[in-house]
């Protein structure tokens, strides 16, 4: 015997558009505190208010394509990765850029931080995975492997104590790596 499902409809639309990059968006990501939006189109980052749609603030400052984007877990911090092989840290309440962290021999792909926002983590197509302190603004480690990576994240390595980092390369490996927070 068959049995039919009917499922409910959903009643999807679409509530809001905003328009401010000159060209196609190429990241999105939503601050924890729900305030803010940020969005990503070539070198710029826009960051949008949630609750009237206009633009805060307008972020400049790398040369090229911006690939990734992400906001620190306290909503402080935007952090980009860029084809200009750098990555940027920009305060979203004072508008304006707090540090560009450089070591990256080529396009940075992905970037992420630990939970307690006081590490950063990128992974670059020059086949390396760095982990920077934030408020020194100093890469503190580095993992080379043998291919390059696109994407990376961070948990709590609960077995071990530290951060496990996991990091996608362009071969389809996944790589787990343990890395211990300095005291």
């Amino acid at each position: 015997m068959a049995i039919d499902v009917v499922l409910p409809r959903l009643n999807s639309y679409e509530k809001l558009i905003l328009k401010g990059h000159e060209e196609g968006v190429a990241a999105v990501t939503v601050t924890p505190n729900q305030k803010y939006v940020i969005s990503v189109s070539n070198e710029t980052l826009k960051v949008w208010n949630l609750d009237n749609g206009e633009v805060k603030a307008t972020f400049k400052g790398h040369y090229e394509r911006v690939n990734a984007v992400f906001v620190t877990s306290d909503s402080q911090y935007a952090i980009s990765a860029s084809d200009d092989r750098t990555v940027k840290v920009w305060d979203i309440e004072k508008e304006k850029e707090k540090t560009t962290l450089r070591g990256h021999n080529g396009w940075v792909m992905a970037v992420t931080a630990t939970a307690d926002g006081k590490y950063v983590i990128s992974a670059s197509y020059d086949g390396t995975i760095r982990v920077w302190d934030l408020e020194k603004g100093e890469n503190i480690s580095c993992f080379t492997g043998d291919n390059s990576f696109w994407t990376c994240d961070v948990l709590p390595d609960l077995s071990q104590g530290g951060e496990l980092i996991i990091a996608g390369d362009t071969l389809g490996k996944m790589h787990f790596l343990h890395f211990d927070k300095p005291d």
